[in-house]
């Protein structure tokens, strides 16, 4: 059982560590796609769940395949703690 499989959620950090500006930095794809891969639905009871997390506001480079519940900002992030 590797790192992943063992996991119950992963954080990835999106501005700067899996793209600049609008291109995505090399194997930063591979590598999700590798975390998504080692612990399939199918073999562990609860699922990996992935979070992304971001700096700003504004729109991310993988808006079309991360689900807008998904990802985390600095703002929402300050918002819940003051709430």
């Amino acid at each position: 059982m590797n790192e992943v499989s063992s996991s119950r959620g992963l954080l990835f950090d999106l501005d700067g560590v899996l793209y600049v500006g609008k291109e995505a930095i090399p194997g930063a794809i591979e590598t999700v796609q590798s975390c998504a891969s080692s612990s399939p639905a199918a073999l562990s009871p609860t699922p990996v769940r992935f979070r992304w997390l971001r700096c700003s506001t504004r729109s991310t480079l993988w808006a079309s395949i991360i689900q807008p519940e998904e990802i985390i900002s600095a703002p929402q992030a300050a918002l819940s703690y003051l709430e």
